[in-house]
């Protein structure tokens, strides 16, 4: 698998600092989350922080924080601030999905509307999809949702660009489809999330300059689909 073949290198990142992670295990606390066969969410987006960090604190030159080490209540101001306080470049909040009518499938991505936090978040975004959707969970997409006041949406993104920092919501797949249990029903389903959003990061941050992203994950997506054309020939 592509995604795995980057996974668990060790590169020095090329920056005057050290670039700062905050990863956001969603919900927490009182606040459940969705739930859906047998899975509580808050514990879901825990256990994927969890193998997330241990994955991105194998590169030099990263640091790496949790919103919470715990099963705590925390506001969405208070997530913000806290990667403000922490000098965050990017604050990636995990979650997983559920629909109404239990009729969707696939990854969502939510960034802000904002210019420079959107191309930034953006970013992350198309290799993070790229990388999910060669693991196999189809990229449902990219969205920006704005407020009846014309803000950001959803807090954690809307609080987050107070302080200039891009943010995205993480949406891995949907709790409530059959097709998708096989990416979160064990332990070590979870923790392979981690490492692909890990190395999402890694593509994002580290190995990809900023004017090489929006062509090289559009390359190598068509290299996978062609193999995968190929061996279907065979």
């Amino acid at each position: 698998m592509f995604a795995a073949a980057f996974t668990g290198l060790k590169l020095t990142a090329e920056a005057k600092r050290d670039i700062v992670i905050v990863i956001d295990p969603g919900h927490g606390g009182t606040n459940m989350g969705a739930r859906h066969n047998g899975v509580i969410e808050k514990e879901a987006t825990m256990q994927v922080a969890v193998a997330m960090k241990e994955e991105l604190e194998k590169y030099d030159g990263v640091v790496v924080y949790l919103t919470r080490t715990g099963d705590e209540s925390l506001e969405l101001i208070e997530r913000a601030q806290f990667a403000w306080d922490v000098k965050a470049d990017i604050l990636l909040s995990l979650h997983f999905n559920m629909s109404e009518l239990h009729d969707l499938h696939g990854s969502e991505m939510w960034i802000s509307s904002q210019g420079a936090l959107r191309t930034e978040a953006n970013r992350f975004a198309k290799i993070e999809q790229m990388l999910l959707s060669e693991y196999g969970i189809e990229t449902r997409g990219c969205f920006t949702r704005l407020n009846d006041e014309g803000s950001d949406y959803y807090g954690v993104i809307r609080e987050s660009a107070k302080f200039n920092i891009p943010a995205v919501i993480v949406e891995h797949c949907y709790l409530d489809r059959p097709e998708e249990y096989q990416f979160y029903d064990t332990d070590a389903a979870l923790d392979r999330l981690g490492r692909i959003d890990a190395t999402a990061v890694a593509w994002h941050i580290i190995y990809l300059p900023k004017n090489w992203v929006w062509i090289i994950p559009d390359i190598i997506f068509l290299i996978l689909r062609c193999r995968k054309a190929f061996l279907q020939r065979m």
